[in-house]
């Protein structure tokens, strides 16, 4: 325990020792009048046990928080207007977290297990923000397209819901060519609509020290998308950060080992990067294995072909109307199972889930679940200690408190047994 700690234990339990005192005299004068009174002197024992309470719930909030000299009651009305249970001072202070600074005070005037405090937020308004990278080779075009036709659906329908939801699609550098009978290229521009909720953004276009290496360098993407951010801004309140990557290959390309490589360190870059933001992720895995077209320009014309990966070439059914079957690409195969791995990795990690896309209709009816349910993680109100059991004798004390950064008022319930 260092010195900061004993002086604040000495300051709340020589207030308490005080008011207990005073307490303990008025009861022992008044066990003269016990036999006349009956109950009363009962009675009488049980508001001064209150009034003890009551004498130290207030020396814990008016005490102080040595790194910051600020008072107990001043830093919960901080935390009940962020939404959670540190702030940050700046790098001389550095974070505090103001609940462990009640809980350790707690602990020692009643006794561990014993007691609990919860602080309804003042203003709850919970938030979903979201940020997809998208690799943009050839091969994704297809999936591409199913992203354009649902995630702006699912978003829009969300928000119908009441909820606050929010999404910027951040596409790899490098924009393929996408042939058949749409034509387009994989850059913003292009391809996702513009709305007030939805956003689309080059990602050689964004703000980061992390650039991602090619367009399929999705583990550098997703750290740098989440530096630049949403239009929006990163909400500082009630809010859930999601991140979604989509991606045919490992991190950074599919070599024909499937070693890890560099990919490995721009796996380890999207992971830390997600936990130190307390982003949940969830990988969309693109079918690595089959026949894809190709549009190419060459001396002002523009040439179509398949790239066929897990397959003969003889297999693709892409048609003899929009590309010749005639060319073998890297097979990326081979790699999916290393794919998958990576992919749960950065799931596991990050409290996600990797989902498949071979159905996208299923995948984002999947994924309009999945934000609901994240919504319910936040709770509406702080709390810390035991929850009260329900065959103790519990005293209960309401305290109002100011969030002065808000103008608001909520209130602080302690419970003791």
């Amino acid at each position: 325990m260092n010195k900061h700690q004993k002086g604040q234990i000495s300051e709340t339990l020589g207030f308490v020792i005080l008011a207990v005192a005073v307490i303990i005299l008025i009861s022992i004068s008044l066990v003269y009048f016990a036999n006349s009174f009956g109950m009363g002197f009962i009675n009488t024992a049980e508001q001064h046990e209150t009034q003890g309470f009551k004498a130290g719930v207030d020396s814990v909030l008016q005490s102080t928080e040595p790194k910051t000299g600020k008072k107990m009651m001043e830093l919960l009305g901080t935390i009940a207007y962020l939404g959670k249970e540190d702030i940050y001072f700046g790098p001389e202070i550095g974070t505090v977290n103001v609940l462990d600074e009640i809980k350790w005070r707690f602990d020692k005037l009643y006794g561990h297990g014993h007691w609990y405090m919860k602080i309804p937020f003042p203003d709850f308004s919970p938030n979903i923000q979201i940020v997809t990278v998208v690799d943009t080779s050839p091969s994704l075009c297809d999936d591409v397209k199913d992203m354009r036709d649902n995630l702006p659906k699912v978003v829009k329908e969300l928000r119908d819901d009441g909820l606050d939801v929010t999404a910027t699609v951040f596409m790899l550098s490098g924009g393929a060519r996408c042939c058949g009978k749409e034509k387009y290229t994989l850059r913003c521009e292009e391809v996702f609509p513009e709305t007030d909720y939805f956003h689309c953004r080059n990602i050689d276009q964004a703000s980061c020290s992390t650039k991602p290496r090619n367009n399929e360098d999705w583990g550098r993407g997703l750290k740098c998308a989440i530096e630049s951010g949403p239009v929006e801004g990163w909400k500082k309140r009630f809010y859930i950060r999601v991140g979604m990557v989509m991606s045919d290959e490992l991190s950074g390309s599919s070599d024909d080992a499937c070693t890890p490589g560099g990919m490995e360190q721009s796996l380890d870059t999207a992971i830390d990067a997600a936990t130190n933001f307390g982003m949940y992720v969830f990988p969309l895995k693109a079918n690595p294995c089959g026949c894809v077209c190709v549009a190419v320009m060459y001396n002002k014309r523009l040439y179509e072909y398949n790239i066929c990966s897990g397959k003969n070439c003889s297999e693709c059914a892409m048609g003899k109307d929009v590309c010749d079957c005639s060319v073998k690409g890297a097979d990326i195969c081979k790699c999916s199972d290393q794919l998958d791995a990576d992919m749960g990795a950065l799931a596991s990690a990050t409290g996600g889930k990797v989902y498949n896309l071979d159905n996208a209709t299923e995948v984002y009816e999947s994924l309009k679940e999945i934000f609901r349910s994240l919504i319910s993680k936040i709770k509406p109100y702080l709390e810390a200690g035991t929850t009260p059991p329900k065959n103790k004798n519990i005293k209960a004390m309401t305290v109002p408190l100011p969030v002065v950064l808000s103008g608001e008022y909520t209130k602080i319930y302690v419970y003791k047994w």
